[in-house]
């Protein structure tokens, strides 16, 4: 949201298939250049025009993501950018 404009859209979408839960946050952002969607997980780093906070948002999401066993994604659409958290399925038994 930080990154998308007044007026702008940002949109949350899950799916679940084959033992997997995908859940999608696409924004508004104008895009980012490839190089940067590629580190976009490093730490630390900030997109051309960023000169705001402290680099560690992604970092810390893709840590948290990976600690349950999942992955986090990011895609440049031009117009904005999807982050995709990519999770296993779990049943949870009442207890």
């Amino acid at each position: 949201m930080k990154f998308t404009a007044n007026g702008g859209l940002v949109s949350l979408k899950t799916r679940v298939s084959q033992g997997r839960v995908r859940i999608d946050v696409q924004d508004e952002c104008n895009g980012l250049p490839e190089s940067i969607v590629a580190g976009s997980f490093v730490p630390f780093l900030h997109g051309p025009e960023e000169n705001s906070g402290l680099g560690l948002g992604l970092s810390i999401s893709a840590r948290a993501v990976d600690s349950m066993h999942g992955k986090l994604l990011a895609q440049n659409l031009d117009t904005g950018c999807v982050f995709t958290i990519d999770l296993p399925r779990m049943t949870i038994e009442p207890g």
